[in-house]
C-alpha cells in the first residue's frame, strides 16, 4: 500500500493545497533571506543562509543557471531583485473552470437557450513598479513609522512634543504594496532590512531621511 493512501481526506487536502502553493511559500522564504543575509555579520551563518536560498530558489520558476549565478556570486542586490521578480510574476495556473448550472426543467420559449457558466474574473495584474509608486511607498512608510513612534512614546508617558529621539526606528512595511516594492526601495538605498520582516529609514549624509 502506499504512503498516500494511509492519509485521511483531510489530510490529503492539506497536502494538496501545500503543493498548490509551494512556489508562494518558497517566496515568502526567500523574501525572509534577503532580509536576514543583509544584516548578518557572520561569515558562518551567511554562508548556511545562502545555501538555503540555493535550496528555496530550486522550487520557484527561476532561471536556474542565473540563480546559481547569484548565490555563487553571494550578490544580495541580485538575489532581492530576483526575489521581486518572482513575486511580481502573473500566476501560471488557470483557475478551474466553474460547473455549468443543470439544465432547467422548462422552457418557456423555444428561443430561449440554456444560461451558460459565469465568466470568471480575470486574476489582478501586478503592481507596476514606477517611481510613483515607489514615492508613494516610501511616503507611507514614514506616515506609519512617524505613527508608530508617537503611539510606542504615549505608551511609555513621553511626550510627543519631547525633543527625545523615540526608540521605535524600524516597522513592518505597509502591505497595500507588494514585497517587490520593498525590495526596490532596499535596492535604492532608501530603507534596510533589520531582520523578522522589518525595514528601517537609511540616513543620508546630510543628516536627513
Amino acid at each position: 500500500m502506499s504512503k498516500g493512501q494511509n492519509l485521511s481526506s483531510y489530510q490529503q487536502g492539506i497536502v494538496k493545497r501545500y503543493y498548490n502553493n509551494l512556489d508562494s511559500i518558497s517566496l515568502q522564504k526567500l523574501s525572509e533571506l534577503v532580509s536576514d543575509i543583509a544584516v548578518c555579520t557572520d561569515a558562518k551563518k551567511v554562508g548556511d543562509l545562502w545555501q538555503r536560498v540555493h535550496k528555496a530558489l530550486q522550487k520557484t520558476p527561476a532561471d536556474q543557471l542565473k540563480a546559481s549565478r547569484i548565490v555563487a556570486e553571494r550578490n544580495t542586490e541580485a538575489l532581492a531583485k530576483l526575489v521581486g521578480d518572482l513575486s511580481s510574476m502573473k500566476p501560471t495556473g488557470a483557475p478551474p473552470p466553474r460547473s455549468a448550472p443543470p439544465p432547467a426543467a422548462h422552457v418557456s420559449s423555444p428561443a430561449a437557450a440554456p444560461a451558460g457558466p459565469s465568466p470568471q474574473p480575470a486574476p489582478a495584474a501586478p503592481m507596476e513598479i514606477t517611481p510613483e509608486v515607489l514615492a508613494r511607498a516610501l511616503a507611507a512608510f514614514k506616515k506609519r513609522l512617524k505613527l508608530t513612534q508617537l503611539e510606542q512614546d504615549s505608551k511609555l508617558g513621553r511626550s510627543p512634543l519631547s525633543s527625545g529621539k523615540s526608540r521605535v526606528t524600524a516597522i513592518t512595511p505597509p502591505r497595500e504594496f507588494p514585497r517587490a516594492v520593498w525590495d526596490e526601495l532596499f535596492a535604492q538605498n532608501k530603507i534596510r532590512p533589520v531582520g523578522g520582516g522589518m525595514f528601517e529609514l537609511v540616513w543620508t549624509p546630510d543628516g536627513k531621511k
